[in-house]
């Protein structure tokens, strides 16, 4: 009988093999080829780590079109809340005045896979994106001057208990402009009842959660902040009452 077929290399995901022949924005594969084995390159890791990579470009751009759609211009102030390695900073980096982004996570890692790896992919220095790895949403490092006119919170609410929430409401919306915007996804619980699911194994957060909009309002108000429910906002998921849109303003 022939020799059994070699194992794959030890990063190899099988199950992932078609999700990750995808392009890095028609450059260099992210994949190469040995034999009829796709291997991912390593370099590229952390766009694997946050989701899907087949929808990368797709869910990065999407946010920057929403916040455009919604009044932003290339003079505002951003904070991009639980940033990552920037699957949606790349974009509005790009399109943003220099020193217009802000970037925050909690993930020193894939913080810095944004900084080290997608920014130069990106040729973004030029740009000087800022990016800080902070804990419990801390703003108090910021020059008191700063105030953003948005910011956003994609895929994160869904994997925090209420009382992270609860703590980044406040201190974000302490940093808004008189007029700033808040938008953050969270996955809608329709039978008024929260549900989470269990501790990620690698991160210091949950699985999933599910939350009533009550929730989010009732928290909000608790952080003098304002409270609409968007719902839909272009996201695959929301079919599914996934990643529906919220929004926070400041209290006038």
């Amino acid at each position: 009988p022939s020799p059994p077929p070699p194992p794959p290399p030890p990063h190899f995901d099988r199950r992932r093999q078609r999700q990750m022949c995808i392009r890095d924005r028609g450059t260099r594969p992210l994949q190469v080829s040995r034999g009829r084995t796709l291997v991912c390159r390593e370099k590229f890791w952390y766009r694997q780590e946050v989701g899907n990579p087949l929808k990368w470009e797709k869910f990065g751009r999407l946010q920057l079109k929403y916040l455009v759609n919604e009044g932003l211009k290339r003079y505002h102030f951003v904070l991009d809340v639980g940033c990552g390695p920037l699957r949606a900073g790349g974009h509005f980096i790009r399109y943003l005045n220099r020193r217009h982004y802000f970037g925050i996570d909690n993930n020193k890692r894939l913080l810095e896979a944004g900084r080290d790896i997608e920014v130069p992919t990106l040729k973004l220095e030029r740009k000087e994106p800022v990016l800080r790895c902070v804990q419990n949403f801390d703003l108090s490092w910021l020059s008191d001057g700063i105030r953003f006119d948005y910011a956003m919170a994609q895929s994160l609410f869904t994997h925090l208990p209420p009382k992270q929430i609860k703590l980044c409401l406040k201190r974000v919306g302490s940093r808004l402009g008189r007029r700033g915007k808040f938008y953050a996804t969270f996955n809608l619980s329709k039978d008024g009842t929260s549900k989470q699911g269990p501790k990620h194994p690698r991160r210091n957060e949950l699985d999933w959660t599910y939350y009533p909009i009550m929730m989010f309002r009732k928290l909000a108000a608790d952080s003098d902040l304002n409270c609409r429910y968007i719902g839909n906002w272009g996201h695959d998921l929301n079919r599914k009452d996934e990643q529906m849109m919220l929004c926070f303003t400041r209290k006038q």
